[in-house]
């Protein structure tokens, strides 16, 4: 954790450094936030210059024109702000009033010890600003219960990203940004273990079309970029518009059969006991507690059978883990979980790829990561064993 942390500082301090020798030439100290739709300064092509050639001018100029909104900023939230601001997006906007404690430190690169007993937004943002100053960071004070002015506030934005949060709130936040429009991703790390989870309810994105091409006297086919430059004889490459549609958050916790590991990520099982245990106990299982142990494993026998899967596909061992982790943050995992939802939202808002539908999930202890689709399956009954018919007997008295 120490080493990186000095690593973002030096990423901190340069990128300060860089920003400040440029703004009076370029004059950015005053237009924060408000970039014009226009064709790239020389200044931010530079800046941006590696990710320009990773997706491409068009989508740097949509990445620059996008607002996004952190809901909670705890480990992985924090992992997705600091790579979505180096890449240039035009709004970051933070929400969370929990005050910040030693165990945040463990893991939020952006939190130190002088930010202890402040509220963990308003305590990163001038860190996070630090990164780039082209970038306007600020925190805001939003009711999540007051519906009306949660669903007037997100409608601002292009993606919500909501980190640490209970079950009932990210159904209402996932809900509320389905009516707006808006992209909506749930992220989480229980300690060695996390996963995150995208609606964006229906999405059209450009694919790289597979076109013959010949080569000798053989044919092959090889992906070109969609429509954005031209071949060797001056004619427009191909590409197709490709729509995803997806579910939302509640009907894939709540409607998705548990399937064998073979089939199905064993995360997701676990990940969705967990949900419902803290459904029941308005929190996640505590380590070494074995009470809350005892009731993971109850669960778990309830809804395998709900599902007509043998409990005993996931391991009883593997829920003690999951238990043993849920409370905790792991500055490494969160980093891979928030690197590649990150990468996600970029995808997103850029328009530039095919994005995942609809979840990844990560196991740091067998270091695996897995993208799934999660669909939505009613769980048949319990079958019963059929019910016969008494004997009728006939007593003979002699």
């Amino acid at each position: 954790k120490q080493w990186y942390q000095r690593r973002v500082r030096g990423m901190i301090n340069t990128a300060s450094l860089t920003m400040a020798s440029q703004q009076h030439e370029q004059g950015e100290s005053s237009s924060k936030g408000k970039r014009k739709a226009t064709e790239l300064s020389e200044f931010e092509a530079q800046l941006y210059d590696r990710g320009i050639r990773l997706w491409g001018v068009d989508a740097q100029k949509r990445i620059r024109e996008s607002e996004i909104l952190l809901i909670g900023f705890k480990a992985v939230n924090a992992e997705i702000c600091k790579n979505i601001v180096l890449a240039g997006v035009q709004r970051v906007v933070i929400i969370d009033n929990e005050l910040t404690t030693e165990g945040d430190l463990g893991a939020n690169i952006f939190l130190t010890e002088e930010h202890i007993n402040t509220k963990r937004g308003e305590a990163a943002v001038k860190n996070v600003q630090a990164l780039n100053n082209l970038v306007t960071v600020e925190t805001a004070d939003l009711d999540l219960q007051n519906n009306e002015k949660v669903a007037e506030f997100v409608s601002q934005f292009h993606v919500v990203c909501v980190n640490g949060y209970s079950f009932e709130t990210l159904c209402h936040l996932n809900e509320t940004c389905r009516k707006a429009n808006v992209y909506f991703f749930a992220v989480e790390n229980f300690g060695l273990f996390g996963y995150f989870f995208e609606d964006l309810k229906q999405f059209e994105y450009k694919k790289l079309k597979e076109v013959p091409v010949l080569v000798g006297s053989d044919v092959k086919k090889t992906k070109v970029e969609e429509g954005t430059k031209s071949n060797s004889n001056n004619n427009k490459e191909e590409f197709e518009i490709k729509t995803a549609h997806y579910t939302p958050f509640q009907e894939v916790f709540t409607k998705t059969a548990w399937k064998t590991p073979k089939q199905q990520s064993v995360l997701f099982p676990a990940i969705h006991l967990l949900y419902l245990f803290q459904q029941q106990h308005k929190r996640f299982p505590l380590a070494n507690n074995n009470q809350d142990i005892s009731d993971l494993l109850k669960l778990k026998t309830s809804v395998a059978e709900s599902y007509q899967i043998d409990p005993n596909l996931i391991k009883d061992d593997f829920i003690r883990s999951i238990a043993q982790n849920a409370s905790s943050e792991v500055s490494s995992v969160s980093a891979i979980i928030g690197g590649i939802c990150a990468q996600e939202i970029i995808k997103v808002i850029s328009t530039n790829d095919e994005p995942f539908n609809n979840s990844f999930f990560f196991n740091g202890i067998e270091n695996d990561g897995k993208v799934e689709c999660l669909v939505p399956t009613q769980p048949q009954a319990v079958k019963q064993p059929p019910q016969t018919k008494p004997v009728e007997t006939e007593i003979i008295e002699l």
